[in-house]
């Protein structure tokens, strides 16, 4: 799900955006794109950032659930086993690890994109 970014406030006082009495014709058309395809700023970049990690998030998702999975498959097939249950555990809590730090990246990131100004939510459902 991409957030329109269109209400993108940091372009403006963006040190990435370049003034055009700085840069010849030749040289912006190059770094803001031609007329024929749109020009590109800052907020493009933020936008692309946060596909980005809209992609990673809802793809930990399945991830992590087929990692619980697989742990308890294994923790009930065991028969006992102490060790194959202790390998079962390890897949669950690596699983809910890995979305811990998942989550954690994605909020922090969001944080700094709405920090710059950027129209986005601060978690990835938003």
């Amino acid at each position: 799900m991409a957030t329109n970014l269109n209400s993108c406030s940091s372009c403006s006082s963006s040190p990435f955006s370049l003034g055009d009495s700085i840069l010849p014709q030749s040289v912006r058309a190059k770094v803001y794109g031609s007329a024929q395809y749109g020009s590109v700023d800052c907020c493009d970049f933020i936008q692309l950032l946060n596909n980005i990690l809209s992609f990673v998030f809802y793809m930990a998702i399945p991830i992590v659930a087929l990692m619980i999975a697989w742990g308890g498959i294994i923790m009930l097939t065991s028969s006992g086993n102490a060790s194959r249950i202790k390998q079962g555990q390890g897949y669950i809590k690596s699983g809910l690890i890995g979305l811990l730090i998942v989550l954690g990246a994605n909020i922090i990131l969001r944080g700094i994109f709405m920090g710059l100004g950027a129209d986005v939510g601060l978690l990835p459902w938003n």
